[in-house]
C-alpha cells in the first residue's frame, strides 16, 4: 500500500504544480475520484442539461458510479 500512497501523493503534487498553467478543466474520460467539484470541472456549461440526457438514455441508472450523472 505504501507505493499507492506515494503515487497518489506524487500525483496530487503534480496537479498542484500544473494548476497555474491550466484552465482548471479536466479530461472527461479520466474520472479522478479525488477531483474537487468534479461535476463542474468535467462538464462545465453542459452540466445543467445532463440529468435530462441521462434520464432519456439511462433512466434506470445502469451506468452508476460515484461520479456519474444522476437521472432527472
Amino acid at each position: 500500500m505504501q507505493n499507492v500512497d506515494e503515487n497518489v501523493a506524487w500525483q496530487n503534487a503534480f496537479y498542484a504544480a500544473m494548476l497555474p498553467h491550466s484552465t482548471g478543466g479536466a479530461y472527461q474520460n479520466f474520472i479522478d475520484p479525488a477531483a474537487y467539484n468534479w461535476a463542474e470541472t468535467y462538464y462545465d456549461r453542459h452540466l445543467p442539461g445532463l440529468p435530462q440526457v441521462k434520464a432519456k438514455y439511462d433512466g434506470r441508472n445502469l451506468f452508476n458510479f460515484p461520479q456519474s450523472i444522476r437521472p432527472a
